[in-house]
């Protein structure tokens, strides 16, 4: 399901939401189907926690892999259940 930039900035704004899991990249942790709550901007993720994120006008739903945060940037990897060692 595409998903506007303006609709994501929305989204981003409350302190959750509801998100339907439309693919099968997360299963058998997330089946399609499966609704989903956003915790909005927790700080505090770990490797393996559940993120939601937006790319190519979609929401996308991984895992962390792996982050990098510093004075200069931010990097956040992440990778899907289907297929754990392709971290993206």
């Amino acid at each position: 399901m595409k998903i506007s930039r303006e609709q994501f900035s929305e989204l981003q704004a409350l302190p959750f939401f509801k998100s339907k899991v439309i693919t099968n990249s997360m299963e058998p942790v997330i089946k399609v189907g499966d609704e989903i709550v956003v915790d909005v901007g927790n700080p505090n993720i770990k490797r393996f926690d559940i993120i939601v994120f937006y790319f190519d006008e979609k929401l996308i739903c991984h895992f962390l892999w792996r982050k990098t945060i510093n004075k200069l940037y931010r990097e956040i990897y992440s990778s899907y259940v289907r297929n754990p060692s392709r971290a993206i």
